[in-house]
């Protein structure tokens, strides 16, 4: 079964970075990330923790989304 929910601040960091990493590892001028530099960017007045989705499919993560809305 699969679904989305929402990004849990303090929990998913690592499920982030790993299916990021993972979606990107292909592109040559891609340079992974860690959980550490997620953080800091976490701290960013625009970081938007309501935005983000984590897809799982029975259980396992397998894909992220970012949402943006504009007004």
């Amino acid at each position: 079964m699969s679904s989305i929910r929402g990004f849990v601040k303090g929990t998913d960091e690592p499920v982030w970075v790993r299916v990021l990493n993972a979606a990107y590892k292909e592109y040559e001028d891609w340079r992974a990330i860690t959980v550490e530099e997620m953080l800091l960017e976490e701290k960013r007045p625009i970081f938007d923790f309501e935005g983000r989705f984590i897809a799982e499919l029975s259980g396992k993560p397998v894909g992220i989304a970012t949402l943006t809305l504009t007004s």
